[in-house]
C-alpha cells in the first residue's frame, strides 16, 4: 500500500491522470494545495467515483504557500515515516513544489512528473506512457462540468448525401426553403399546414416543401409531417451530423459527442471528442453570410475555450459558406482553426483537415 500525493493547482488532469495510473487497491490519496486551489480536488474525487478511499488533505491558508517552513510543518504533520508515497510534482507553484519534494525526500518516495500534454510520466530515472484515456465526460466533470449528449437521427451516408446536394445540387430556390424553414426548428411541423397557410413573418408560408424533400430523398419518419428533430436536421443538423461521424470514423478519438449542453451555460457544443486526453470542440455551420457573423461565432468558441479552462482544449470552426480568404484571420488570431467549404468538396482537403487533428 502506498499514498499517492497530488499538489492541486488550476489544471487537474496530470494529478487524475497519474492516480488513475498509480493506484492500486488499498492505496491512499493526500491532496496538498492552497485554500484557493481546494475546490478542485472535489472535481478529481467525483470523476475518481472510488469508494473505500481513504483521502486526506492539506490546506494552506492564504499567504502560507510562500512561507517555506509553515509549508512544510503543514505537510510533516499529515506523513508518517511507516509509509510509502508516490509524489506528483506537476501541480501547484513551483516554490510550493520544491517544499513538498524538501519534505518527501526524508520519507520512502518515489517522484513523478506528468509533463502534460504528452502522454507520459517521468521519474527520475524513466519514461513511461500514460496508458489511461479520458472519455468527454470525465473531462468535463475534471473541470468542473456536467454534460448532456444527444443522439444523432440519421445515418453518415445520408448526412453524406446531404452534403453532395448542399454543395453541389440545390436550386438557388431550395436555400430560400432551408432559410424559411429555420423558424419551425422548435416544434413538429405538418408538411402539408406549412405549404398552403396564410404567409407570416416568423412562420412563413413553404410552397413546394414536399417536393423539395422528394427531390434530396428525405423521408420523414411520419408521412406529412417533419418532427421538431428532423427539421432541425434539415436545417443544419446533418453537417454537424456529418463531422460527428467523419471524425469517430477518421480521427481514431478516444470519445465523441454529439450535440452536447452544458449544464452551466446555454450554449450547446456541436461536435466534442477527446483524443490523446485532449479536448477538441468543433463548431459546424453551414452557412456564414457576413463577416459579423464568423465574428460572433469565434467569440462564441474562443469564450467557451475560456470556460472550460482546459490548457489542452482546442477549438475548430466548420463551415459550407462561399470561401473567403479574410475569414480565417480572426478566429486564427484566438487560437481557433477554421476550415471553409473548400476542404469538403476535394477528397485532399478534406484528407487535410482530418490530419490537422491528428
Amino acid at each position: 500500500m502506498k499514498t499517492i500525493v497530488s499538489i492541486i493547482s488550476a489544471q487537474p488532469t496530470p494529478n487524475y491522470l497519474l492516480i488513475r495510473e498509480l493506484f492500486e487497491p488499498g492505496d491512499e490519496l493526500l491532496f496538498i494545495t492552497s485554500t484557493k486551489m481546494q475546490k478542485n480536488i472535489k472535481p478529481i474525487v467525483d470523476t475518481l467515483s472510488w469508494d473505500n478511499v481513504v483521502i486526506n488533505e492539506v490546506i494552506l491558508a492564504d499567504g502560507e504557500e510562500e512561507r517555506w517552513s509553515i509549508m512544510c510543518s503543514h505537510i510533516e504533520k499529515a506523513i508518517s515515516k511507516n509509509k510509502q508515497y508516490a509524489v506528483n510534482l506537476t501541480g501547484g507553484t513551483k516554490y510550493m513544489a520544491l517544499a513538498v519534494q524538501s519534505v518527501f525526500e526524508k520519507y520512502d518516495t518515489l517522484f513523478y512528473y506528468v509533463p502534460f500534454p504528452k502522454n507520459v510520466i517521468l521519474t527520475k530515472d524513466s519514461e513511461q506512457p500514460i496508458t489511461t484515456r479520458l472519455t468527454v465526460a470525465e473531462y468535463m466533470q475534471l473541470h468542473g462540468h456536467k454534460i448532456k449528449a444527444s443522439n444523432t437521427i440519421r445515418t453518415f451516408v445520408d448526412a453524406k448525401q446531404m452534403l453532395v446536394y448542399f454543395t453541389q445540387r440545390f436550386r438557388e430556390n431550395e436555400f430560400g426553403i432551408i432559410d424559411k424553414l429555420r423558424e419551425y426548428r422548435n416544434s413538429d411541423t405538418q408538411i402539408s399546414w406549412v405549404e398552403t397557410k396564410e404567409n407570416e413573418p416568423r412562420k412563413p408560408n413553404i410552397s413546394g416543401l414536399q417536393d423539395f424533400l422528394n427531390r434530396i430523398g428525405f423521408v420523414s419518419k411520419e408521412a406529412d409531417m417533419l418532427t421538431k428533430y428532423e427539421t432541425q436536421y434539415l436545417t443544419g443538423g446533418w453537417f454537424e451530423e456529418y463531422v460527428y461521424y467523419l471524425m469517430q470514423n477518421e480521427v481514431g478519438v478516444t470519445d465523441i459527442r454529439f450535440g452536447v449542453k452544458l449544464n452551466e451555460t446555454n450554449n450547446d457544443l456541436d461536435v466534442v471528442f477527446t483524443k490523446d486526453n485532449r479536448l477538441f470542440v468543433v463548431e459546424c455551420k453551414t452557412g456564414i453570410e457576413k463577416g459579423s457573423m464568423l465574428n460572433q461565432i469565434a467569440y462564441k468558441s474562443a469564450a467557451l475555450n475560456d470556460f472550460l479552462k482546459g490548457l489542452s482544449s482546442k477549438s475548430y470552426i466548420l463551415a459550407l459558406a462561399s470561401d473567403n480568404p479574410n475569414w480565417s484571420k480572426i478566429p486564427r488570431s484566438m487560437n481557433i482553426a477554421y476550415f471553409g467549404r473548400e476542404f469538403f468538396l476535394k477528397e485532399s482537403k478534406t484528407r487535410e483537415l482530418l490530419d490537422s487533428l491528428k
